[in-house]
């Protein structure tokens, strides 16, 4: 039915047994760019700790604007997004120790 409304058959693609958007198409996702430009930040992990002594945490800061609170919070959607919900929610707390913050979303 997805396949209908989008008009092109090719922009569903089922993988290892998943239904996903078809990455050829380019299509950005917010939850995966706050991921990788966390990342790139170097605030992920230990190496976080000490950001905001080393480098330039403009960026860092930019990228936490992007999280908004628990991805499809409320919402009835299968237990499928609570890995990445997790996820991302602990780079966001990652984020803002590094940047010396409050750990509180928002």
């Amino acid at each position: 039915q997805l396949r209908a409304t989008l008009g092109r058959p090719d922009w569903i693609v089922f993988e290892e047994e998943r239904y996903r958007i078809n990455p050829r198409f380019g299509v950005e996702f917010d939850g995966l760019l706050f991921e990788a430009e966390v990342r790139a930040a170097g605030a992920a992990g230990a190496a976080g700790a000490a950001l905001a002594k080393t480098r330039d945490t403009v960026p860092l800061a930019r990228a936490l604007e992007r999280y908004k609170g628990d991805f499809l919070e409320g919402a009835g959607a299968g237990d499928w997004h609570l890995e990445p919900r997790e996820r991302w929610r602990r780079l966001y707390f990652e984020g803002r120790f590094a940047l010396g913050e409050p750990l509180r979303p928002g």
